[in-house]
């Protein structure tokens, strides 16, 4: 056992600080582990854009607060300081949206099995992409709106199901009659927050929602999003059977989702829009300094 010093070897030697502890074997929701991975994304990005040749970010939590209740910028000389901290600020370090904006639910870990966890540029903290301010998120009214103008189709054998927001639909009351089961849930992994990523992203985001979901024992059958007026391309999408209202709801705010779609047999699909935006993943048993 390396105590410590795993951090140590997984990262950058004896070159910065370092708290205790291991990246290996904790999932993504635990910030000792993909809070240094946002950190490090967060000090390449300031160096990609110029605020300073050499920097360090570093980022305190406490248990069961999504926000940071601090962080630190350092450039040691090489940048204007205050300019590199307001550039710092920009970046959202809430659990739930650093495993959005970095894909943590995908199965990349095997590349970071050896030979220490930075520095392989097919990671996604390692990107050279410069990072843009996150675009203004869309208001309630205006997203609901949006939700109300698509069609949630899904596939079935010998067709389809087109289910709309608020309208009853006898064929989705048929299925779940023939399945035996009271409640659905209409759920994606596609474009968190209403922010579109690229096909290759979504595609990703998808095949994690299907582990999630196998994993948990739910059955589903396919099916996608699409909007009425053509401009936001289709969103891969699942019906889940048998699923309850806030079991949906969780798995919908684990992929940054602002809203999903639920029914009961024999009632009118409901929009369910998450509760707080998006503080739904607060640290469930880590604490420390990263």
């Amino acid at each position: 056992m390396l105590a410590s010093n795993k951090y140590i070897v997984d990262s950058y030697g004896g070159f910065y600080r370092h708290g205790g502890g291991a990246f290996s074997g904790k999932d993504p929701s635990k910030v000792d582990r993909s809070g240094a991975y946002f950190c490090r994304y967060v000090a390449r990005q300031l160096v990609l854009n110029g605020y300073a040749r050499r920097a360090e970010v570093q980022v305190s939590y406490a248990i069961g607060r999504a926000q940071p209740v601090s962080f630190y910028v350092e450039t040691f000389g090489t940048g204007d300081q205050d300019a590199a901290a307001r550039f710092v600020s920009q970046f959202d370090f809430r659990p739930a949206s650093i495993i959005a904006q970095l894909g943590l639910l995908a199965p990349i870990y095997r590349q970071a099995t050896n030979y220490g966890h930075f520095g392989k540029p097919e990671l996604p903290w390692e990107t050279d992409v410069l990072f843009s301010p996150p675009a203004v998120a869309p208001d309630l009214t205006t997203l609901d709106a949006a939700y109300r103008k698509t069609t949630f189709q899904v596939d079935v054998d010998g067709g389809l199901i087109y289910i709309r927001p608020s309208v009853a639909n006898p064929l989705l009351d048929c299925l779940l009659a023939e399945r035996d089961v009271e409640s659905w849930a209409y759920i994606t992994a596609h474009n968190p927050g209403s922010q579109p990523l690229t096909a290759i992203e979504n595609e990703t985001r998808h095949a994690e929602l299907i582990r999630r979901l196998d994993d948990q024992g739910y059955t589903y059958l396919p099916g996608r999003g699409i909007g009425d007026t053509g401009l936001w391309p289709p969103e891969e999408s699942l019906l889940v059977l048998d699923i309850s209202e806030t079991e949906a709801a969780e798995i919908g705010a684990l992929f940054g989702q602002n809203a999903i779609l639920v029914g009961r047999k024999g009632d009118a699909p409901r929009l369910v829009y998450r509760s707080t935006s998006p503080d739904e993943l607060a640290i469930s048993g880590s604490e420390g300094e990263i």
